[in-house]
C-alpha cells in the first residue's frame, strides 16, 4: 500500500509542479553536481565583479540516511494534498523506528533522530577582498562561528574557491582504502581488485570533478598517484590497460554535463547560466572549420573565473571537430552524445582515412609498443580494448 501511495504522490507532485525547480536531490535529471555547478558558478562570477558571498551551510542530522519527518509534515498541507492523506502520512511516520537486518538477523530498534543541527552549521565569506565586510550570523539563537571553509554535499569549499584542500582530502581517504586492499590482496583475484577499485575508489576520485577539474596540475597529480597505486595493486596489465587516464575521463564527463545543461536537461536557473549559441555574422576560414553548435565564450577578468565550469568547458566544447556533430544526430535525444562522438565520430573517421590513404594508423599507450594498420584494429577487437585509452598519430610510409 505504501508503495502505491508513494508512486501516486510523486506523480502528483511532478505533474502539478509542486516541487520547486530548485530541488536538486532525489529527482529525475537532477543531482548534487548540478547544485554545485550552479552555486560555484554564481560565486565565481560574484568574486570576479569585486563582490563577496556570505554562505551559511545548514547541517541536518542524518539527512543523508534518514528523512526529517517534522519538516516533511509541515510542508504537506501547503502542497494541496487532501487532509485525510496528510493525516495518514503523519500517522504512518509517527513513532517510527529503524533497525538493520542482515541475513535474517535484526539489530535493536532506534528512534529516527533526524533534525536541524546548529552546532555543525557553518558560515563562510567567499571573496578576494583582503578586508571583507564583517557580519554576525545567528541561527537558532546561536552565533555561528566564521570558518575559512565549509562542506557542501561532499565537496570542501574554501573562501578563495581553491580546491587543494578538497583534493588532498580525497587523495588521503582513497589512499587509506587502497591500503586496506593491499593488506587483503591475497584474498582477492586481480579481477576482484579491479572491480573494487572501480566501485569503491574511483567514484570518490571523480565525484563532482567538473567543479574542481581545473585545479593546479600538482594538486591533481595526487589523484593520479592513487590510480597508479591501484594499478600496482591489481598487477595485471591485461586488466589495467583499459582504465584510461583520470584527466580524460574528467574531460568526457565535463562535455556530457555541458551538453545536458545547454539543452535544458537541468533546472531553469542552471540552464540560464549557460552561454548561447555563437552565430557568426560572416563566414571566415575559422568559422567554416568550426562546428555549428559553438557557444559564445565568456569574458573573464580573473583566472579563477576563467577556470570555473562554464568558461572552461565552453572552450573544450568549441574545440570539438565539425565531424563530431553529424547532421543526423539529434542532440536532444542522445544524452550520452559527447562520450559517443569522441569514440565514433572523432577516432573512427581518422582511422578509416588513414587506412584508405595507405597510411599507418599508429596506436600507442604510455610509450608502449605500437600496433599498426588493420592488425591494430583486429587486435583491439579481439582483446576488447576501448579506443578511449589510446593516443593516436598519423605517420606516412
Amino acid at each position: 500500500m505504501e508503495r502505491c501511495i508513494n508512486r501516486e504522490l510523486l506523480d502528483y507532485l511532478e505533474r502539478h509542479s509542486v516541487i520547486s525547480d530548485r530541488q536538486y536531490g532525489f529527482r529525475h535529471q537532477r543531482s548534487t553536481g548540478d547544485l554545485l555547478a550552479y552555486v560555484t558558478q554564481l560565486w565565481s562570477k560574484l568574486i570576479q565583479s569585486h563582490g563577496e558571498a556570505h554562505v551559511v551551510a545548514l547541517d541536518i542530522t542524518k539527512a543523508f540516511d534518514q528523512l526529517w519527518h517534522a519538516a516533511l509534515l509541515s510542508k504537506l498541507p501547503s502542497s494541496g494534498l487532501p487532509e485525510k492523506l496528510c493525516r495518514w502520512v503523519a500517522d504512518f511516520l509517527s513513532g517510527r523506528k529503524i533497525s538493520v537486518v542482515i541475513d535474517g538477523f535484526s539489530s535493536s530498534s532506534h528512534n529516527v533522530n533526524a533534525g536541524f543541527n546548529a552546532s555543525k552549521t557553518q558560515y563562510c565569506t567567499l571573496t578576494n577582498k583582503k578586508r571583507p565586510s564583517a557580519h554576525t550570523v545567528l541561527m537558532d539563537g546561536r552565533v555561528l562561528p566564521k570558518s575559512h571553509s565549509f562542506r557542501l554535499v561532499g565537496v570542501q569549499i574554501t573562501e578563495d574557491l581553491i580546491w587543494h584542500e578538497h583534493i588532498s582530502s580525497i587523495a588521503a581517504a582513497t589512499g587509506k582504502k587502497l591500503g586496506y586492499l593491499f593488506r587483503a590482496k591475497k584474498y582477492f583475484s586481480p579481477h576482484d581488485l579491479l572491480t573494487l577499485y572501480k566501485a569503491q575508489i574511483r567514484p570518490s576520485l571523480e565525484y563532482c570533478s567538473h567543479i574542481w577539474g581545473a585545479a593546479a596540475p600538482t594538486t591533481l597529480s595526487m589523484l593520479d598517484a592513487v590510480q597508479r597505486r591501484a594499478v600496482r595493486l591489481i598487477d595485471d596489465s591485461s586488466l589495467t590497460d583499459s582504465l584510461g587516464t583520470l584527466s580524460h575521463r574528467r574531460a568526457v564527463g565535463d562535455l556530457a554535463l555541458f551538453y545536458r545543461y545547454t539543452n535544458g536537461l537541468c533546472s531553469s536557473e542552471l540552464s540560464s547560466m549557460m552561454p548561447p549559441r555563437d552565430v557568426p555574422s560572416r563566414q571566415t576560414r575559422l568559422t567554416s572549420a568550426s562546428h555549428p553548435n559553438r557557444v559564445k565564450l565568456c569574458t573573464s577578468r580573473t583566472g579563477r573565473y576563467d577556470r570555473s565550469f562554464v568558461p572552461r568547458v565552453s572552450r573544450l566544447w568549441n574545440n570539438l571537430r565539425e565531424e563530431a556533430f553529424p547532421s543526423s544526430t539529434n542532440l536532444r535525444q542522445n544524452v550520452k552524445f559527447p562520450a559517443s562522438i569522441i569514440l565514433e565520430e572523432l577516432l573512427l573517421p581518422v582511422m578509416e582515412e588513414c587506412l584508405t590513404s595507405g597510411q599507418d594508423f599508429v596506436f600507442q599507450q604510455d610509450g608502449a609498443a605500437c600496433h599498426t594498420s588493420k592488425k591494430a584494429i583486429k587486435w583491439m577487437e579481439e582483446n576488447n580494448v576501448p579506443l578511449l585509452k589510446w593516443n593516436f598519430s598519423r605517420n606516412k610510409k
